[in-house]
């Protein structure tokens, strides 16, 4: 093998190596944002459902009445039953 050539192999291994270890670093970044994603995604759904509850039970009235309509159609049901 020529000088050329060894220097040519050399530098494509290098580069080669290089390519590996950077593709391997964006894997790791990827998991990482698509963890990030997901969590984001876990808190919003509970800040979501937070914020309904909180809108549904701002009025104790309004709550109460629900619960008791909510209980009258089970007592119907019961006597359907």
């Amino acid at each position: 093998m020529k000088a050329g050539e060894k220097t040519i192999n050399l530098l494509a291994c290098i580069a080669l190596m290089l390519s590996t270890g950077f593709g391997v670093k964006a894997l790791e970044l990827w998991n990482e944002r698509q963890l990030a994603v997901e969590q984001t995604q876990k808190l919003q759904g509970q800040l979501t459902q937070q914020i309904r509850f909180a809108d549904e039970h701002s009025d104790y009235k309004t709550y109460k009445i629900k619960l008791l309509d909510k209980q009258k159609k089970l007592e119907q049901q019961v006597e359907h039953n």
